[in-house]
């Protein structure tokens, strides 16, 4: 057999002395973001849109959302959390997620390299911080629904976008019947319910537990077993001008973490809107209203229900 291979075209040969090309962030796969890696206790400050995370308030932001959600009131719908994913890259190291405080402690360093400030060394082998956003929850709330309608119904709810979260839908759900009264469980939620509407499974153990502590004061995220993870409080106006803020207090997974996050917004966000005057109803939705009102009642009282529909 005559093999002609002297005029064929050869990849040119792999130099092993060769160095390899530096890291290109446009083109590198991101790093799948590890839901189980264990998150350090650190303070979260609500900063406007921004969630910093670490332990002073000038902490790089971890999490976004596109609302601001002190300020939010019924008429919103839909509120998107992202998360802000970093890493460092090297030329001599692993890609290497940041999360809390090494993550400003690694942006410094960047910064001090990049600015003559730090330790000598070639461009080649400072380290990067590559940042991605990454929109891992929805967090929603039904048209119209207040905090009463919402002992029945789900009147705030995360939903996860992304597997690298909390897996699981779980909204908001204001306790009754219970000697204090500012108590709150996040429960599993069924989005399509019979109704069609989002509905709590109440017989699943709960993610969350919020009440204040023993001593009264702050309020406390618990898990089921009444562990207490974070402790949400206020900066004294002194301070950082009155910002929100949530201090964990036990290491957690970045899934759970996530979770919490989420749920915080939710909960500001829950109590933003009762803290706004109601707006007058009228038109279609003020029937609508009346008309999924008279549906629950005995059928002897419908006719007065609908009735009154134009009397309002």
């Amino acid at each position: 057999m005559n093999t002609e291979t002297d005029n064929v075209d050869q990849p040119p040969s792999y130099d092993a002395s060769t160095a390899a090309p530096s890291y290109d962030d446009s083109t590198a796969a991101p790093q799948q973001h590890d839901p189980t890696l264990l998150q350090e206790p650190m303070t979260l400050f609500l900063d406007g849109q921004s969630i910093r995370g670490g332990q002073s308030a000038d902490a790089p932001a971890l999490y976004e959302t596109d609302r601001g959600v002190a300020n939010l009131g019924h008429a919103t719908t839909t509120v998107e959390l992202t998360r802000i994913e970093r890493t460092v890259q090297s030329t001599t190291t692993t890609a290497q997620t940041l999360t809390g405080d090494d993550t400003k402690a690694a942006l410094g360093e960047a910064d001090e390299k990049e600015a003559g400030k730090g330790p000598a060394s070639s461009d080649a082998a400072a380290p990067r911080i590559k940042l991605r956003r990454r929109h891992i929850f929805n967090l929603v709330h039904p048209t119209g629904t207040t905090t009463a309608a919402a002992e029945a119904a789900v009147g705030y709810y995360m939903k996860p976008l992304t597997k690298t979260t909390h897996a699981g839908t779980y909204g908001l759900k204001k306790k009754s019947h219970t000697l204090r009264a500012d108590e709150w469980k996040v429960l599993q939620v069924r989005e399509k319910a019979k109704d069609g509407e989002p509905r709590f499974e109440d017989k699943g153990r709960p993610l969350f537990q919020v009440a204040k502590g023993k001593s009264g004061g702050a309020y406390e995220w618990m898990d089921a077993d009444g562990v207490v993870l974070a402790v949400d409080e206020d900066d004294a106006e002194d301070e950082e001008g009155g910002r929100m803020r949530l201090r964990t207090v036990k290491r957690m997974e970045s899934s759970v973490v996530d979770a919490l996050v989420a749920m915080w917004c939710c909960w500001i966000w829950a109590e933003a809107a009762e803290a706004q005057p109601q707006v007058h109803e009228g038109g279609m939705e003020k029937v609508r209203r009346r008309l999924r009102l008279s549906k629950e009642l005995p059928s002897s009282t419908r006719g007065n229900i609908i009735g009154a529909v134009g009397a309002f």
